[in-house]
C-alpha cells in the first residue's frame, strides 16, 4: 500500500527531496541554456550578442548582491530572524544591484545593448528575489515546490523569449516577456 509521508524513514525523505531537488534544477539549467539556443536560431548574431552582455554585466553584481542569503535563510533551523528580515535585505541589495548596473551606464554601446543589459538585470533580479522564498521553503523541506517552481520558472521563460523575440524580432520583447513571466511567478 501507500505509505504516508510523515510514516516514510528519514532516509527516503531525504532521497525524496533530492530526487525534486535534482530534477528542478536540471529543468531549469537546460531552460537557460535553451534560452540562449532559441536567440541563436530565431535571431540574428547581434542579438544574441547583446543578450550575452546583459547576462555577462549583470550577473555578477547580482550574484554579489545577493549575499547568499538563501543559504543563510535555510540553515536558520533557530529561527532568529523572521523571513520577512531575509526578503528586505534581499530587496534593498538587489535595488542597489540595479541602481549600480544603472549608473555603470554603458555610454559607449548602443541603445539596444544598453537596454538589453537593463531587462536582463530585471529579470535576474527578479530571479534573485524569487530565490529567497525558495530558501524558505527550503527551511521547511518543501522540496517538490521548489523543484515546480524552478521548471515552470525556466519553460516559461524560454517560451516568453522565443515567442515574442520570434513574433517582434527584438530582443527588447523576449525580455521584456520573461521579466513579466518572472514577476507573475514571483
Amino acid at each position: 500500500g501507500l505509505v504516508s509521508a510523515a510514516m516514510r524513514s528519514p532516509s527516503a525523505a531525504v532521497r525524496g527531496n533530492f530526487a525534486w531537488m535534482t530534477m528542478g534544477y536540471a529543468v531549469y539549467a537546460a531552460c537557460q541554456w535553451a534560452m540562449v539556443s532559441v536567440l541563436a536560431r530565431l535571431a540574428s548574431p547581434e542579438i544574441v550578442g547583446q543578450y550575452a552582455l546583459g547576462v555577462a554585466v549583470s550577473t555578477p553584481i547580482l550574484m554579489l548582491a545577493q549575499l547568499n542569503l538563501r543559504t543563510v535563510l535555510a540553515t536558520d533551523v533557530a529561527g532568529e530572524h523572521p523571513f520577512r528580515d531575509y526578503r528586505d535585505v534581499r530587496m534593498i541589495s538587489m535595488l542597489a544591484a540595479l541602481l549600480g548596473i544603472g549608473a555603470a551606464g554603458f555610454l559607449e554601446h548602443s541603445a539596444q545593448d544598453r537596454m538589453a543589459v537593463v531587462l536582463v538585470a530585471l529579470a535576474q533580479s527578479v530571479e534573485w528575489i524569487s530565490d529567497i522564498y525558495v530558501g524558505l521553503f527550503q527551511r521547511h523541506e518543501r522540496m517538490r515546490r521548489i523543484a515546480i517552481s524552478l521548471s515552470l520558472h525556466g519553460i516559461l521563460s524560454v517560451a516568453a523569449l522565443g515567442l515574442l523575440v520570434g513574433l517582434t524580432g527584438q530582443l527588447a520583447a523576449g525580455l521584456a516577456g520573461v521579466l513579466a513571466v518572472r514577476l507573475l511567478a514571483l
